[in-house]
């Protein structure tokens, strides 16, 4: 059973269902204004430099690839900026 609720005249298909389940999050393209997303954009990039965290780093998933540790090269590379709700308003619009 699909974790993604249906809708009446719902877009979404069940291979964006299964997505859903699986990876737990939807891409939808164009689907905010590119005014907000321009706004999100610039606050995740205030985000990064100087580093506002939570953040996920490149050596804590564990990827084929991704440096061993945080203290290898590349470890303390942020992949994911956490908590993008808490984080700013403009992620809950």
């Amino acid at each position: 059973m699909s974790t993604l609720p249906p809708s009446a005249g719902d877009p979404v298909g069940e291979l964006d269902r299964q997505r859903f389940d699986r990876h737990g999050y939807l891409v939808v393209r164009r689907f905010a204004d590119p005014e907000l997303v321009a706004r999100m954009r610039a606050v995740a990039e205030e985000s990064l430099d100087p580093l506002l965290g939570p953040a996920e780093y490149e050596a804590d998933v564990h990827y084929p690839g991704a440096p061993a540790d945080r203290a290898a090269p590349g470890g303390e590379t942020p992949r994911r900026l956490l908590h993008a709700m808490t984080r700013d308003g403009v992620f809950r619009e």
